[in-house]
């Protein structure tokens, strides 16, 4: 075994082992010098998001109801609004979609073929009452922004001859409805209020 190394030895020189020993010492530094760069790469601030939504004193997580319990021609405008603030260190855009929406019972939900525009331009152009939904503006700054979404039920009484017909019509339905389901709103909406960060 011993003549076997001696052998081994003979073959390698000196200068190869030299050689090998500098390779192995540029090898482990470029090593130290990649993980050191690689490891500073990765050292990031996380933004901090923290948008609330407000409806009067209530707290509100992802969805607000808006429900006007009864409904009728002439009546006043009923009005909720949800307010919104941006604690956070990020500028968020204001959007919302409408998820369902109840008239007199029946309801119509968002799916694979209705979409929340097809349910509010329902809401808009089907009715003789009307439903409108607004941001007080687009986006929020960061640290302390604020804006609204206010939700508007309006049914105005005889403002166009043309509707005369089209107001009984659905004032007797909505008055009927009522006697028959009293505590239980006659237009009720889901809506579904988001925060996003804006595209880049």
């Amino acid at each position: 075994m011993f003549e076997v190394i001696k052998i081994v030895l003979k073959r390698i020189k000196l200068k190869t082992l030299i050689i090998l020993i500098i390779l192995l010492m540029v090898n482990t530094y470029a090593w130290f010098i990649y993980s050191t760069r690689v490891s500073t790469g990765f050292s990031a601030h996380i933004a901090a998001w923290n948008i609330k939504f407000q409806a009067g004193q209530e707290d509100i997580t992802d969805y607000v109801n808006f429900a006007v319990e009864r409904a009728y021609p002439g009546m006043d405008d009923y009005t909720q609004t949800v307010n919104v603030s941006n604690e956070g260190e990020m500028d968020v855009v204001l959007t919302y979609e409408i998820k369902s929406v109840t008239i007199l019972g029946e309801t119509y939900k968002e799916d694979e073929t209705t979409t929340s525009d097809d349910l509010l331009n329902m809401i808009k152009n089907n009715y003789p009452f009307a439903i409108d939904i607004n941001t007080s503006t687009a986006s929020l700054s960061a640290n302390g922004g604020t804006g609204a979404f206010v939700i508007t039920f309006t049914w105005a009484y005889e403002s166009d001859t043309t509707n005369d017909t089209v107001d009984t019509d659905w004032g007797e339905k909505a008055a009927q409805y009522y006697a028959a389901n009293p505590g239980t709103p006659s237009v009720q909406l889901q809506i579904e209020l988001t925060a996003t960060q804006p595209a880049a």
